[in-house]
């Protein structure tokens, strides 16, 4: 529900690893930025301030350029609300993309 802005993160190489059966490099990344959240169109938009930390492995695949194959990051966000009062919140992000290059091409039915 909130845009992680990847720009705003500090990354520190943690070594190259497999993730998701892809050779990968971690980095450990954090940052603190602001942005905006809208919970739904009616209401719209109000000031959130997000700290990230955690994990993320990037490969570069087969020339197309770099993949996020997982992440693991823990998003602490402050929302500021039409009053000036605040709501925070901690949401774990988790994904893996799986399959890549995996794609299968069936002979056409005759």
């Amino acid at each position: 529900k909130y845009d992680i802005d990847y720009q705003k993160l500090v990354y520190v190489n943690a070594g190259n690893e497999t993730a998701n059966g892809m050779e990968c490099t971690h980095y450990q990344v954090s940052g603190t930025f602001d942005g905006e959240y809208e919970p739904n169109p009616d209401m719209g938009k109000y000031p959130v301030t997000m700290t990230v930390s955690g994990d993320v492995w990037i490969a570069d695949i087969n020339g197309a350029g770099p993949a996020l194959i997982r992440q693991r990051l823990l998003l602490k966000s402050d929302v500021t609300g039409t009053n000036g009062d605040h709501m925070k919140e901690e949401t774990s992000v988790e994904d893996d993309t799986l399959d890549i290059n995996s794609t299968v091409i069936e002979a056409p039915i005759r």
